[in-house]
């Protein structure tokens, strides 16, 4: 029998973050702001804050910590980037065709 297999793909965008920095180096992030596909730059606001864990993702190449949270009802994961300049990413599902455009494979 014949497994279905699923791929998605996914990217990180960068992103301005409002965060609140506790004294022990936790971050918690409470609202972003985001380009809507019109162009337009709306703040998001995080609903809530699941987990914080150090982690790679290897399909949208970012190594740091994700952060899982709740945007308006639906599970999104923010990265807090490892490597300097530190930077706050949003992992977003793409097509095929885009992520190709964004991680080209050698020829």
């Amino acid at each position: 029998m014949a497994e279905l297999v699923y791929e998605t793909y996914s990217i990180v965008k960068p992103i301005d973050v409002i965060c609140f920095d506790y004294k022990n180096g936790e971050k918690r992030p409470l609202a972003f702001e985001w380009e809507t596909d019109d162009g337009e730059i709306i703040t998001v606001t995080i609903d809530d804050v699941v987990s914080s864990l150090p982690m790679a993702e290897q399909k949208a190449g970012i190594t740091g910590d994700r952060y899982t949270c709740v945007i308006n009802g639906q599970l999104e994961f923010l990265w807090y980037g490892m490597l300097e300049p530190r930077a706050w990413y949003k992992q977003i599902e793409v097509s095929k065709e885009e992520y190709e455009r964004n991680f080209p494979l050698p020829e």
